[in-house]
């Protein structure tokens, strides 16, 4: 809802919308990745001008971030996992902002171990589904 790729989109739209940023909406890479075009703003495009120091577009990450944390951090005290694996299309964004979700995992996550969890990236990206499947088929 909050963390995922059309989240993401979704709330890069939105600050651009706003009129009171406009400096700041000017200055804006992603707008000029989305040919000046904000309902053509797309995570992809978002992720592009992070990687350009586009200080909007870190934000929007930022932000996604720590909603990723919030949930992951609940996710840590449920389930005590051995590994997180981080995955799906918008997985290596996420991947990206590491040191903030450990950082807020502090606050969101009561287990003691979760600063030992590994958190590590799915081998096979966004198509990381797709074959988990196949590999059960091939188990049967």
């Amino acid at each position: 809802m909050y963390a995922s790729g059309t989240a993401v989109g979704r709330r890069a739209r939105s600050l651009l919308s706003e009129s009171p940023m406009a400096q700041r909406k000017a200055r804006s890479r992603m707008l000029a990745l989305a040919h000046r075009k904000v309902g053509a703003v797309t995570a992809p495009i978002v992720v592009k001008a992070a990687g350009k120091e586009d200080a909007l577009a870190r934000e929007v990450l930022e932000e996604a971030a720590g909603y990723f944390a919030i949930w992951l951090g609940g996710m840590i005290d449920l389930l005590e996992p051995g590994v997180i694996v981080v995955g799906g299309g918008f997985g290596r964004a996420m991947m990206s902002q590491i040191n903030r979700i450990r950082r807020d995992l502090a606050v969101w996550a009561a287990n003691p171990r979760r600063d030992e969890i590994p958190i590590v990236a799915a081998r096979y990206g966004f198509e990381s589904a797709l074959v988990g499947a196949a590999a059960l088929c091939l188990v049967r």
